[in-house]
């Protein structure tokens, strides 16, 4: 009993040492002034086009309102607002994700600064630790999602409304991996071994610096798929640049109405990139209930699709098994990835003198991380467009990183060992 009211003592003055340490409260404001960041920068453009509109409604007021139902999209959550014609709610459910880039980097910006380390307060009374890493990124989250969770309450009714349970869910998910990102630039990004918790099975096998080497190569990959997909998409919209020029005239009334839905495109050209990646490695993506766009085909498109440019781009219907004339084309965007990611590997493994089977686990975790990455982006530029025929649009996160993941491994083990072969025969 009394070692365990001591340890309960002990216990209770650690936490007094977290909740006064100035660690945590810094922390807690840069999350919270990362979020406010982000929403004022929205504002201020919503302000502005606010102003120069000459149908606006509402007052300064409903601008700020939309502008932190934007933020919170911006992060995947889903928003509705009200049909004028039939009284009805209209889900939202596509992220911008040029949008999404400024909090991000807002937040990743003030994590980088917030989340230094402190030599001199690193130690709290009596040699304990006041708070580490792993606790400060977590302040920083929960001073960021309680910001979150004010914008969700303050956008739950209104022309643009949000729903609080995707806030929820898809707030933290987003700004859990980039404060984590700026905590490790914080700390001089170390490249060190696997984390203790790793199983001993997987340190043993991984090279020392295999998983930031990993890391990267499945960002070099990340980006030469989508940067494939950006080469398409921008392809299809040369190809049908009447048809896209006719969309934007039937939109733009005024000149704010042109810059707003000028600003919209810009904002959905990574959108685009992430499609057309989607479309190029092979899953491709949803139009509508029952439609599909892949390289297998275009089928069952929607009636009426919305007249905006970026969709007057997509093919012409050609029925299930009517593949892309363009097919081999299609199909050098992953295999150019692959040996982008293979090439990057290999040359690592000569570097560092990384064995076959441990110059093949860091492919394996490289092709897993792209995976996953593109999964989560597809997730994100993925969602409902309107009820009905339009509640679906956008790639299936899961077979889009399924296919991410078979191509960079298909590709890149084998071309992996090969480089790595020719490099040391040379």
């Amino acid at each position: 009993m009394i070692q365990l009211l001591h340890r309960i003592r002990l216990l209770s003055r650690y936490d007094h040492a977290l909740r006064c340490s100035p660690k945590a409260i810094t922390a807690l404001l840069g999350g919270a002034i990362a979020a406010g960041l982000g929403i004022a920068a929205l504002a201020v453009l919503v302000l502005f086009l606010w102003t120069i509109s000459p149908y606006s409604g509402g007052g300064p007021g409903t601008a700020l309102h939309i502008a932190a139902a934007l933020w919170l999209l911006a992060h995947g959550a889903e928003l509705s607002r009200s049909d004028g014609l039939t009284g009805g709610t209209v889900p939202i459910g596509v992220t911008p994700l040029l949008l999404t880039a400024l909090p991000v980097w807002l937040l990743h910006r003030i994590a980088a600064q917030a989340l230094a380390p402190d030599d001199a307060a690193a130690e709290g009374p009596g040699g304990t630790p006041v708070l580490g890493p792993v606790a400060a990124t977590g302040c920083l989250v929960g001073g960021y999602l309680s910001v979150a969770m004010a914008a969700a309450l303050y956008t739950a009714d209104g022309p643009l409304r949000s729903a609080p349970l995707t806030a929820l869910l898809y707030v933290p998910l987003v700004a859990a991996p980039v404060a984590a990102g700026g905590a490790w630039t914080a700390y001089g990004r170390p490249t060190s071994a696997l984390p203790n918790w790793a199983p001993p099975q997987l340190t043993r096998l991984l090279p020392r610096s295999g998983p930031s080497v990993a890391l990267q190569a499945a960002a070099v990959g990340f980006g030469a798929v989508t940067a494939g997909g950006a080469l398409l998409g921008g392809g299809a919209l040369a190809w049908h640049a009447g048809a896209v020029g006719d969309d934007f005239h039937q939109l733009t009334g005024s000149l704010s109405g042109g810059f707003a839905v000028l600003l919209l495109i810009v904002a959905l050209v990574p959108n685009v990139a992430l499609w057309g990646a989607a479309y190029a490695l092979g899953p491709g993506f949803a139009l509508g209930v029952g439609g599909a766009v892949s390289p297998a085909g275009a089928y069952g498109y929607p009636r009426v699709l919305p007249h905006f440019p970026l969709l007057a781009a997509l093919p012409a219907p050609t029925g299930r098994g009517g593949g892309s004339p363009f097919l081999w084309l299609v199909l050098a965007v992953p295999v150019a990835a692959g040996a982008a990611l293979s090439w990057y590997v290999s040359r690592s493994a000569v570097r560092h003198g990384w064995s076959v089977p441990g110059t093949a686990a860091v492919v394996v975790l490289a092709a897993l991380c792209c995976g996953v990455a593109l999964a989560l982006a597809a997730v994100l530029v993925a969602g409902p467009m309107g009820t009905g025929t339009l509640s679906r649009f956008g790639p299936v996160g899961w077979r889009t990183g399924g296919a991410a993941l078979g191509w960079m491994l298909a590709v890149g083990l084998p071309g992996t060992l090969g480089a790595r072969w020719w490099l040391l025969r040379g």
